[in-house]
């Protein structure tokens, strides 16, 4: 999960880096939080889905309920 979290603060990161070279570094705080709300809810997504995959290959009985209560537990 430790890796997961990486990736997305990195997501995150760059999300707010292409903002401000877009408006050569004059943006707000509420611009910047914004970016990175944008940029995680875009690298969660693709996270998701690269676990239902994985969860797919691994045990095709488990569905997205199961899915759904594990990411309700952390």
């Amino acid at each position: 999960m430790d890796n997961w979290q990486h990736e997305i603060s990195m997501a995150v990161d760059e999300g707010v880096r292409q903002l401000i070279e877009q408006y050569d570094g004059v943006v707000s705080h509420a611009q910047k939080t914004a970016a990175m709300k944008s940029a995680m809810d875009k690298r969660c997504i693709a996270l998701r889905q690269k676990m239902a995959k994985l969860v797919a290959v691994a045990n095709p009985d488990l569905t997205d309920g199961w899915i759904v209560e594990v990411s309700c537990i952390h």
